[in-house]
């Protein structure tokens, strides 16, 4: 398969953002981002493990991709140490309409979820 120039833009920003941070590239992101021909509505992370680390390039890659609706952070291990980082990159993001963070058990911060709904007017989708 050839990678699009617009995929190559992906790849090249997430890329970027991993080094800067010093975390490892998530394969199967890695995988799903080249293979973009258009642009990205939707971002599925569920039971894809990326870590407190690795979710910081994740929301750099949501924060400069306005057209994301869809953002499923499902059963992928988030926890109270980077969920400020997402409520706050989601509560800036305009195009987003529908979170998903069910099944991360180690979230106790639910004041930061509902500060972000309230803010992102835009949300009618919580899960």
């Amino acid at each position: 398969m050839v990678e699009t120039e617009y995929a190559k833009r992906l790849v090249d920003s997430y890329t970027a953002k991993c080094k800067e941070v010093d975390c490892k590239i998530n394969s199967r992101l890695l995988k799903s981002l080249k293979a973009a021909t258009t642009a990205l509505t939707e971002l599925d992370l569920s039971m894809n493990y990326v870590g407190p680390k690795g979710l910081v390039p994740v929301m750099g890659l949501l924060a400069a991709n306005a057209t994301v609706g869809r953002l499923d952070l499902s059963n992928n291990g988030i926890n109270d140490e980077v969920l400020p980082i997402i409520t706050k990159t989601i509560s800036e993001h305009t195009g987003i309409y529908a979170v998903n963070m069910s099944y991360n058990e180690e979230l106790s911060q639910g004041k930061l979820i509902l500060d972000m709904v309230r803010d992102n007017t835009n949300i009618t989708v919580i899960q």
